[in-house]
């Protein structure tokens, strides 16, 4: 079974299929990975364009809008003069209506830790619910980095920090140079939480499965949704790659993990929003992706194994099968061996080929067979022959001796009786004089005169002594003559092998019975000469010994007629196939043409 046609043609389907599968699978692969690449990367682009623009429009605008009317509020630089180089770590020290309006702008900014203000004589006061930093003297405002900022870009707004208040919260300070005719007074800046802002954060990208990170123009890290811990360190103390100095995608490396990230960054203050997903989460997304396409594949691949392996089985193994078993049949010599109710196709034509070759087998055995036992007889009848041939010189001579004196003494005789008795006598050596000379025809070695002739004329020009022969018996003879080509033939020889089976065929009848002689054009372009009876067949155990010289039916037969038959076809040639039953006996006679070519 290893090496059938059906597991050939699985295992060759299933390479194939394998082959085609694995190109497939590469190829579907590529442009996944490509797919969910470019899908991760849009996600995170725009996931970091959305939070730069929050950062940059719900954050920074409107705390640098803030901290810039504070500034130019007329009340800040009245509040800055009073102060003065004095310090202050609360406002209880001045009137509420100079407190106040700070107060209400912290309670309508809920993000604002508190306010605090800085004077260039070194002054400085706090507005706050808790204190921003720890009340110690001395405090030198300007010495702050919020304070030196602001100072350095004394027309816009600037970010410092990040740093961690006493609260345990990060914030960020805002801040603002305050300018007084053309002159710099002092600085105003409040402390924004983000506390806030990473819950709206949070809130914002819910849908993004990736890291987001938030990192200062210095690189200090101020979010990292998903590493907690980081938050406040430096990019190098935290091991994270800032990313890009310009905003676009690259590839980074966190905690040693590759990750597909991409930045944005703000041109003001250097801040960076970065978006990155690891590649082992894309690998992982493709490979889902393509999992249930490998299965159905598979499942698909083997699915048409099972289905082609199933109709070879049966249109083509059971069948190869079937002719198989027929084959060592006949292998067995059961030539009768046949495949039945073969499908109509290709299968189907070995089949009928197969048939086809077994039947023009069992013809050619049965042909060879005949052949053998015309060989054996032509042995037997040559033997026959041979010892005839050897003595007949010897025989005729006494014979015609006694012969001569016999008609010497019939002719003195005058008494009837003895007259009969020589009658009697001459005719018994003649009839053994016939005897002889019908073995002396059995040798095939016997001169013969051949003339290109029809086979059909030579049986016309016998017909009349057919027909009185029949007549005589009450008997009728049809001829069934077609035209044939002209033969090489001795005319005295089948004109006697025609008289003796016609002959045969006649005394095997009862009366009424008809004789048919026919003569036909075979396959093979031989002409065949066709002697069929109704007589009642002849017997088996004749058959066996049929043309053996002496194997007579007949009371006064001598069992001569069909071996001088025998011999006449060999001596042409020609093979003589005999066919009996209790419908009758057929002798069939094949004279090739070839031998009337080659002659």
């Amino acid at each position: 079974m290893a090496n059938s046609i059906r597991n050939k043609l699985a295992a060759r389907i299933f390479i194939a299929g394998s082959v085609i599968g694995l190109i497939g699978f590469l190829f579907t692969y590529n442009m996944l990975a490509r797919q969910v690449t470019d899908n991760y990367e849009l996600q995170a682009s725009q996931v970091a364009v959305y939070m730069r623009n929050y950062l940059e429009e719900d954050l920074m605008y409107v705390s640098f809008n803030d901290i810039s009317s504070l500034a130019k509020d007329a009340r800040m630089a009245e509040m800055i003069d009073k102060i003065g180089g004095k310090v202050y770590f609360d406002g209880n020290a001045f009137a509420r209506r100079d407190i106040d309006p700070l107060a209400d702008f912290l309670k309508w900014h809920t993000r604002l830790q508190g306010i605090c203000i800085g004077t260039q004589q070194g002054g400085y006061i706090e507005i706050s619910e808790r204190p921003l930093i720890a009340a110690l003297q001395p405090y030198e405002p300007r010495e702050r980095p919020w304070y030196k900022d602001a100072l350095a870009t004394p027309d816009r707004p600037v970010l410092t920090g990040p740093y961690r208040q006493m609260s345990g919260g990060i914030a960020v300070a805002v801040s603002k140079a305050v300018v007084k005719n053309n002159e710099t007074i002092g600085v105003v800046s409040f402390n924004l939480d983000l506390g806030g802002i990473e819950e709206s954060i949070q809130r914002l990208t819910r849908k993004w499965e990736g890291d987001i990170e938030i990192i200062s123009g210095d690189g200090t890290i101020l979010f990292d949704r998903k590493h907690k811990a980081r938050t406040l360190k430096n990019t190098n103390e935290a091991g994270v790659d800032a990313g890009h100095a310009e905003s676009g995608f690259e590839t980074i490396v966190i905690e040693g993990r590759e990750q597909r990230a991409w930045t944005e960054v703000n041109r003001e203050n250097g801040w960076k929003v970065v978006t990155a997903i690891s590649t082992q989460r894309i690998n992982e997304q493709i490979l889902l992706m393509i999992m249930p396409i490998l299965v159905a594949y598979l499942a698909a691949l083997l699915s048409v194994i099972l289905v082609v392996c199933g109709v070879v089985q049966i249109h083509v193994v059971n069948l190869i099968d079937r002719i198989n078993r027929q084959t060592k049949e006949i292998a067995t010599g059961n030539l009768a061996a046949r495949i039945a109710e073969m499908p109509n196709d290709e299968i189907g034509k070995l089949g009928e080929s197969f048939n086809a070759m077994a039947q023009k087998l069992e013809l050619n055995i049965a042909s060879i067979n005949d052949a053998n036992k015309q060989l054996l007889h032509m042995d037997r009848l040559n033997t026959v022959a041979e010892m005839a041939a050897s003595i007949a010189h010897e025989v005729r001579n006494p014979m015609t001796t006694i012969r001569g004196f016999l008609q010497l003494m019939r002719s003195k005789e005058t008494d009837a009786k003895k007259i009969a008795f020589c009658d009697l006598m001459i005719e018994e050596l003649d009839r053994a004089n016939s005897i002889i000379t019908e073995f002396l025809s059995l040798s095939k070695n016997k001169e013969i005169y051949l003339q290109e002739q029809r086979l059909e004329e030579i049986i016309r020009a016998i017909y009349p002594l057919l027909q009185s022969d029949a007549a005589i018996g009450g008997k009728e003879i049809v001829l069934q003559l077609a035209d044939s080509p002209p033969l090489m033939l001795d005319e005295k020889e089948i004109r006697q092998l025609i008289l003796n089976l016609s002959r045969n065929g006649l005394e095997a009848m009862e009366q009424h019975g008809k004789l048919t002689i026919a003569t036909s054009l075979a396959e093979d372009g031989s002409v065949m000469l066709t002697i069929q009876d109704e007589g009642g067949g002849i017997p088996a155990e004749i058959m066996e010994n049929i043309g053996v010289p002496f194997k007579t039916t007949k009371d006064t037969g001598t069992g001569l007629g069909l071996a001088v038959c025998y011999g006449i076809a060999a001596r042409h040639n020609a093979y003589i196939c005999v066919k009996t039953g209790l419908e009758g006996t057929t002798f069939y006679v094949q004279f090739p043409v070839r031998h009337a070519e080659t002659e």
